[in-house]
C-alpha cells in the first residue's frame, strides 16, 4: 500500500519506457501515460474489492455460526422446562436449526435428542421382572416429537455415521415412526408394541429380544437386521424386506408376512405358528427346526430353503409340490416314511420311493431295511396322515417290474401330534453367524 502512489505516478515510465518519448509528451504521449495509470488504478480497485468480499464472507460465516450457537443454546434451555409445550417448542427449534445448518448442527442435535429420549422415556419391562403395570401404551407428546425429529430421513443423512442411534431397553409402545430412518439403530430389548413403522428403514439394525407385538412394519426395509429372539406376535410384515435378516428363535406367531421377502434369512428355531406367508419369498432361507404349525405357505417360494427338522401339523398349508427336506420330483412331494402301518410293508414303501427318486437321491434309502426307521417325516408310527408315495404318484413305469400302488387303510386317521420333518442328506448352505 505504501508503494501504490509511486506505482501509479512512476509506473508508466518504468513499464512502458521504450514507448514513451519524453520530448514528445506534450504532443500525445501523455495520453499513453494516463491510460496506463487508469488501468493500474482499476486493477488495484478490483484487488481491494476481492479482499473486502473475502473478509465479508468470513464475517458472515462467523456471525451465522454465532447465531446458530445462540439458537441452539436457547433450544436446550427449553428442553429442560417443566412444561411439556415448552419442551416441544425446544425440539421443533432444534429441528429447524438442523434444517438451516445441517452440516453444523445435525450431529449435535441428534446427540441431544437421543439423550432427551433416553431420559424421558420409561424403561421397558424385562421378562424376568414382575409386571409393574402403569407403563403407557403410547408415547408422551414430547418424546414422540423428539423421536420423529431424530429419525427423520432428511436429518439423518447429515449426521456423523459414527453417531449411532441408541434406544436400547426403552419402552416405546405405540411410537409413530412412519418412513423413519433407523439404519444401524440399536433397539435391543426395547418395547415397540403396537408401533407404526410403515415404510421404515431398519437396515443393519439391532433388535435382539425386541418386542414388536402387533407392530405395523408394512413395506419396511429390514435387510440384514438382527432380530434374534425378538417377539413379532401378530405383527404386520406384509411386503417387508427381510433379506438376510437374522431371526434365530424369533416369535412370529400369527404374523402376517404376505409377499414378504425373506431371501437367505435365518429362521432357525423360529415360531411361525399360525403365521400367514402367502406369496412370501423364502429362497435360500434356513427354516431348520422352525415351528410351522397351522401356518399358511400355500403360494410361498421355498426354493433352496433348508427345512430340516421343521414342525408341522395337519392344518399346516405348504406350497403345492413341496416335500420335507425340499425334494420334489416330477411335481410329487416325496414325503417318505417307514411307518410300519398294518397291512403296509416297510420294504414296499421304500422300494416305491426309490423308483420315484433319481439314482443320486435314492441312495440314502438303501440303509432303511428295518421297520420304524424314518426318513422325511418323524411322527407316531401307527398313525400317519398321508398316503404312501406310490399311492399319490400312481403306478411307476421303470425298467424292472412295476410295483403295485399302495394305500393306507381307510381306518387310519391323521395324527394330531405335530410332525417333525428332517432330511439327513440335505446340504445346508452357509448362513450368517450371529453378530456379537
Amino acid at each position: 500500500m505504501v508503494g501504490l502512489p509511486w506505482l501509479i505516478w512512476r509506473g508508466p515510465y518504468v513499464l512502458d519506457a521504450k514507448y514513451i518519448d519524453r520530448k514528445a509528451l506534450g504532443e500525445g504521449s501523455a495520453a499513453l501515460v494516463t491510460g496506463l495509470r487508469t488501468a493500474l488504478v482499476a486493477v488495484v480497485a478490483a484487488l481491494g474489492a476481492g479482499i473486502a468480499l473475502l473478509y465479508t464472507a468470513r464475517t458472515y460465516r462467523l456471525t451465522r455460526r454465532g447465531q446458530i450457537t445462540e439458537r441452539f443454546t436457547k433450544a436446550l434451555e427449553r428442553l429442560g422446562s417443566s412444561e411439556i409445550y415448552v419442551r416441544i417448542g425446544g425440539i421443533l427449534a432444534l429441528e429447524q436449526i438442523v434444517r438451516d445448518a445441517p452440516e453444523q448442527a445435525a450431529t449435535d442435535a441428534a446427540e441431544v435428542l437421543g439423550h432427551f429420549i433416553r431420559h424421558r422415556a420409561p424403561k421397558a419391562r424385562r421378562h424376568s421382572d414382575p409386571d409393574p403395570g402403569g407403563l403407557p401404551s403410547e408415547l408422551e407428546a414430547d418424546v414422540q416429537a423428539a423421536l420423529t425429529a431424530l429419525t427423520r430421513a432428511e436429518s439423518r443423512t447429515h449426521v456423523d455415521p459414527r453417531q449411532q442411534l441408541d434406544l436400547r431397553g426403552l419402552h416405546l409402545a405405540g411410537a409413530y415412526l412412519k418412513a423413519a430412518d433407523l439404519t444401524y439403530a440399536d433397539l435391543r430389548m426395547a418395547d415397540l408394541t403396537g408401533a407404526h413403522l410403515t415404510g421404515a428403514t431398519l437396515t443393519d439394525a439391532t433388535l435382539i429380544r425386541t418386542t414388536l407385538t402387533k407392530a405395523t412394519l408394512f413395506e419396511a426395509t429390514m435387510t440384514r437386521a438382527d432380530l434374534a429372539y425378538a417377539t413379532l406376535t401378530a405383527a404386520n410384515l406384509r411386503r417387508a424386506d427381510l433379506t438376510e435378516a437374522y431371526l434365530l428363535q424369533a416369535t412370529l406367531t400369527g404374523a402376517k408376512l404376505g409377499k414378504a421377502t425373506l431371501t437367505d434369512a435365518n429362521l432357525k428355531g423360529a415360531n411361525l405358528t399360525k403365521a400367514a406367508l402367502p406369496e412370501a419369498t423364502l429362497t435360500g432361507a434356513d427354516l431348520s427346526g422352525a415351528d410351522l404349525s397351522w401356518a399358511v405357505l400355500t403360494t410361498a417360494d421355498l426354493s433352496r430353503a433348508v427345512t430340516t427338522g421343521i414342525v408341522t401339523d395337519k392344518r399346516t398349508k405348504m406350497p403345492e409340490g413341496w416335500a420335507p427336506g425340499g425334494i420334489t420330483v416330477g411335481g410329487v412331494g416325496m414325503a417318505v416314511s417307514a411307518c410300519g402301518c398294518p397291512g403296509v410293508a416297510t420294504d414296499e414303501i421304500i422300494g416305491a420311493a426309490r423308483d420315484l427318486l433319481p439314482t443320486s437321491v435314492a441312495r440314502p434309502l438303501d440303509h432303511l431295511s428295518e421297520p420304524n426307521v424314518e426318513l422325511g417325516i418323524k411322527g407316531p408310527s401307527p398313525r400317519v396322515g398321508e398316503q404312501s408315495v406310490a399311492s399319490r404318484a400312481g403306478p411307476v413305469q421303470t425298467g424292472r417290474s412295476p410295483r403295485t400302488a399302495m394305500s393306507l387303510p381307510e381306518s387310519t386317521r391323521p395324527s394330531r401330534t405335530p410332525q417333525k420333518h428332517s432330511a439327513p442328506w440335505t446340504s445346508e448352505p452357509p448362513h450368517r453367524r450371529p453378530r456379537v
